[in-house]
């Protein structure tokens, strides 16, 4: 959340521009001439003009505050994800794909073309490892398997490895994603910063411009 400073004493401030506001609007407004009672009605709609400003500055404070325990959850299910696939494709070659086959008398025909498939997996799995390293980083920031080079397996073991690690790593991208949502829902929109600028300063000079008005309205009475 963003911490607003201020420059003076915001009492101090606040109060003088009040006053201000307040002798103006009665010396143009109620003295010497008041104004008619439909040109007060009009008063009005700068209430419900401030309202509304309100209503954006208190529910954009209520989804930021509101956010501080969906955050704990979302970095948690990254931080989980991260664990889980690391430490199935990650920290350590998977043993079934980086190994090397021991011919035998039933050994199939394609024995070699077997083994020279699985020694490419093996290498392509460990570049991942850096990459998915490299590219996830401290933040934790998502990873696109595209990105990477392509690889294609004829071996059907090896291809369903492949579309299980694709699986995985759709976890854990999308608790990346899930995560970057709350972390913007956490932050000020620009027009909630441009209302929250400018609200405190509109608010005093509508009250002030609230109580000329049942000020011009008692004079009418009387």
């Amino acid at each position: 959340m963003e911490i607003r400073t201020f420059i003076f004493d915001p009492l101090v401030g606040f109060s003088t521009l009040f006053l201000v506001a307040l002798i103006i609007f009665h010396l143009l407004l109620v003295w010497p001439r008041n104004i008619s009672k439909t040109k007060w009605k009009y008063i009005d709609y700068v209430w419900l003009s401030v309202a509304f400003m309100t209503i954006v500055t208190v529910s954009s404070e209520l989804r930021i505050k509101s956010t501080d325990r969906a955050m704990e959850v979302a970095i948690s299910r990254v931080e989980a994800m991260y664990d889980v696939f690391s430490r199935i494709y990650v920290n350590t070659p998977p043993s079934y794909i980086c190994r090397k086959f021991v011919r035998s008398e039933y050994s199939p025909d394609d024995f070699e073309q077997t083994q020279v498939e699985y020694d490419k997996a093996c290498e392509w799995f460990k570049d991942f490892s850096q990459y998915f390293k490299v590219s996830s980083g401290k933040e934790r920031n998502s990873v696109s398997i595209y990105s990477f080079r392509k690889v294609d397996f004829s071996d059907s073991n090896l291809e369903d490895i492949l579309q299980g690690m694709k699986k995985q790593l759709s976890y854990y991208n999308d608790a990346v994603e899930k995560r970057e949502y709350v972390e913007q829902q956490k932050k000020y929109t620009e027009f909630e910063k441009h209302i929250g600028s400018v609200w405190p300063v509109l608010f005093i000079i509508a009250l002030a411009l609230r109580i000329a008005k049942t000020t011009g309205e008692i004079c009418h009475e009387s």
